[in-house]
């Protein structure tokens, strides 16, 4: 409902943006316009999952955060 479209490209810092491939909530399409919008932001789609990667792909979900997190130290 809320629009943010002016708000993605003033996030200053990096973005990891995660969806699985069957999300029931968000289609990937608009996740990767998300990514786009966010000027550091990456992202990441999980092909097994539907709305929980964390959960799916746990050991796949944990290694990319770990990554993620470890470029801003």
């Amino acid at each position: 409902v809320a629009d943010w479209r002016d708000v993605l490209p003033r996030i200053s810092v990096p973005t990891w943006v995660v969806t699985g491939r069957f999300s029931p909530f968000y289609d990937l399409e608009g996740m990767q316009w998300f990514a786009r919008e966010v000027p550091a932001g990456s992202l990441s789609v999980f092909e097994e999952s539907g709305h929980s990667p964390h959960v799916t792909e746990a050991e796949e979900f944990n290694r990319q955060l770990l990554e993620f997190a470890a470029v801003g130290t």
